[in-house]
């Protein structure tokens, strides 16, 4: 196996890690869903672990894919991924027919960084806030899963 094969393999590893995680942590507050300010405002101690670990997992997750997977999966095609921009790579795994839609990736980005960023705001948009970050879950995994089903038909 060369370099980047053992590469791909591992970051497909991480990323599966984050996957398995964030629905773990997606069972454990599935319940309080949708959150409303009431029970955002009532969320008791464990719960907010499992949903800070859901947020972290959800960053970790697009974090990896983005930073090392999309690269790595050029890189293990041949093809030149040094010096590129993000958009450059995803452009190319989109072209390749491998992943699709830049405009909904975006989106994911600005919903992941509003949370990421709520200092004392009100409840009731916190609780807006963490509803489009658990809905997105499923588009998330499926830029991931769209790069297994690509890899498994290459086999590589």
């Amino acid at each position: 196996m060369n370099k980047e094969a053992v590469k791909l393999e591992a970051i497909v590893g991480q990323c599966g890690k984050h996957v398995q995680r964030l629905n773990y942590a997606y069972s454990q507050i599935a319940f309080l869903l949708p959150f409303t300010a009431e029970n955002v405002d009532r969320l008791k101690d464990e719960e907010i672990s499992h949903l800070d670990q859901y947020i972290f997992r959800f960053s970790k997750l697009q974090d990896t894919l983005g930073q090392k997977l999309f690269p790595a999966v050029l890189a293990r095609l041949g093809e030149e991924v040094f010096n590129k921009s993000f958009l450059d790579i995803f452009n190319r795994l989109e072209q390749l027919d491998i992943i699709e839609d830049y405009s909904l990736w975006q989106e994911l980005r600005i919903v992941r960084n509003e949370i990421a960023h709520e200092y004392n705001e009100d409840q009731h948009d916190l609780a807006e806030k963490l509803n489009k970050l658990v809905n997105s879950r499923l588009l998330l995994e499926k830029y991931f899963n769209d790069i297994l089903k690509f890899l498994e038909k290459k086999a590589l």
